[in-house]
C-alpha cells in the first residue's frame, strides 16, 4: 500500500511507510499474562528465533512512528518497517 500511495503522493512531498508490529501484550489483547509467556516460548521454535528473545513493547511501535514521523528518515518512503524482534530472522 505504501508503495502505491508514493506513486500518487511523492510529487507533492510526502511520504507513506507501513509500520509490521510484532506480538506486543497490550490492553487491548485479552490474553493472560501466562498465555503471554507461553507465547513467548513458541516463538522462537515456529519463526526461527527472536533476536530479542522477549515480546515486544508498545514503545517499541511508538519509537518506530518517532522515527518515521521525524526529519531523520526525511529519505526513507515507500517501505515496511517489521518491528519483530528479529522474529523474521532466519
Amino acid at each position: 500500500m505504501a508503495k502505491v500511495l508514493i506513486v500518487y503522493d511523492s510529487k507533492y512531498g510526502n511520504s507513506a511507510n507501513v509500520i509490521n508490529p510484532g506480538p506486543i501484550p497490550t490492553e487491548g489483547v485479552t490474553f493472560t499474562s501466562t498465555q503471554w509467556e507461553t507465547l513467548a516460548k513458541m516463538i522462537p521454535f515456529r519463526r526461527g528465533g527472536v533476536a530479542k528473545e522477549a515480546l515486544g513493547k508498545p514503545q517499541n511501535i511508538a519509537d518506530a512512528v518517532l522515527y518515521l514521523a521525524s526529519d531523520l528518515s526525511a529519505y526513507v518512503t515507500g517501505i515496511s518497517l517489521n518491528v519483530l524482534g528479529g522474529q523474521w530472522m532466519g
